[in-house]
């Protein structure tokens, strides 16, 4: 996964209830969300002792200020405050699947021609050394 770099594209993601319910329930923090036209909080969590690799605070914070995304980036909510302080917040950044490009394979079908294709090089290259062999 990597980040959503569009801040448009994040907050479309979270800027009604039904969206930021759903995020909030793939965390595993229920129902219970923050809604409102935040200038600094768009999908974070609520202030609280942290610990590095530790679990999100309930409730989720979400916006309906389209500003939201580009103010959080660099003024959210407690930013300066580092985990294992008790006013910590964590932002929770929206993630888009990379999409990666196919590798191309071979078929049955190529591998079979593949294989004959290799099987009239080996035969020729046989008889041009045994023709070789019989002029010498």
């Amino acid at each position: 996964m990597q980040p959503i770099a569009d801040n448009n594209v994040w907050y479309e993601a979270q800027n009604t209830e039904d969206e930021c319910i759903a995020i909030s329930q793939a965390f595993g923090l229920g129902d219970s969300i923050d809604l409102d036209s935040f200038a600094y909080a768009c999908l974070e969590d609520n202030p609280g002792l942290h610990t590095v690799g530790g679990g999100i605070n309930p409730p989720l914070t979400c916006s309906t200020d389209n500003s939201c995304p580009n103010e959080h980036r660099t003024k959210m909510d407690n930013k300066d405050i580092p985990c294992g302080q008790q006013a910590a917040t964590r932002s929770i950044c929206p993630c888009a699947h990379i999409v990666s490009s196919p590798i191309p394979t071979l078929s049955e079908w190529g591998l079979i021609a593949l294989a004959v294709v290799l099987c009239i090089v080996g035969i020729v290259g046989f008889m041009v050394i045994r023709k070789r062999k019989a002029a010498v």
